[in-house]
């Protein structure tokens, strides 16, 4: 189920990324070489979209054939955020949960824009545990509700995608 579902919710990424392309491509004033004279009005830059962008992830034991699957889809869905034109400030948050009894119940990295470290860290998750319990996926969605540092205003596009193998 997680699986189609960050599929879908790729597509609906992809719109909305998709939707700031399409307002953001007007026709643009080169300054260099085309003979601008001095009364002529420059377009400001396009203010870049801010998105922010959490992905809750089950680790338990069950998600062992289908985790690096997720991975793959999860980290296609972030770069698909972050290749928006015009370019959007992205920031992407892992949460990892679990069993309770298990190695930890969640396990999350904070938003960031490095790419190169979300990525890092997104490979890393295992599979294990669970089997004794149903897989905590409410105290997934409340470290990623309640503990991120998610940017706060109106301009702000905040999602929480869910990928697991469990209601």
């Amino acid at each position: 189920m997680g699986l189609v579902l960050g599929a879908a919710l790729l597509a609906a990424a992809a719109a909305i990324v998709g939707g700031a392309r399409q307002q953001a491509e007007k026709p643009r004033i080169l300054a260099a070489g085309v003979g601008l004279h001095s009364g002529a009005s420059q377009q400001a830059p396009a203010e870049r979209p801010l998105v922010d962008a959490v992905f809750v992830l089950d680790t338990t034991g069950s998600m062992g054939g289908l985790l690096e699957g997720a991975k793959r889809h999860i980290w296609s869905i972030a770069s698909r955020l972050a290749s928006g034109q015009p370019r959007p400030d992205v920031r992407i948050g892992l949460v990892a949960y679990r069993d309770h009894g298990d190695t930890y119940v969640t396990r999350h990295f904070d938003l960031d824009g490095n790419m190169d470290d979300v990525y890092k860290n997104l490979v890393a998750f295992r599979a294990a545990g669970g089997g004794d319990n149903a897989e905590h996926v409410n105290k997934g969605m409340q470290v990623a509700i309640d503990s991120m540092a998610w940017r706060q205003g109106k301009k702000v596009l905040r999602q929480i995608y869910l990928v697991g193998d469990a209601p």
